[in-house]
């Protein structure tokens, strides 16, 4: 079904978006404890 397509790519790009956001945030931790 179309709708359940539509469905699914919104949660992959929420996934994506989410993933990223958490990579950012470990990068900023990684950067604290090195100073």
């Amino acid at each position: 079904l179309p709708t359940s397509r539509i469905l699914l790519e919104l949660t992959i790009l929420e996934l994506d978006s989410t993933l990223k956001t958490c990579a950012q945030l470990q990068l900023k931790q990684v950067e604290l404890y090195r100073t």
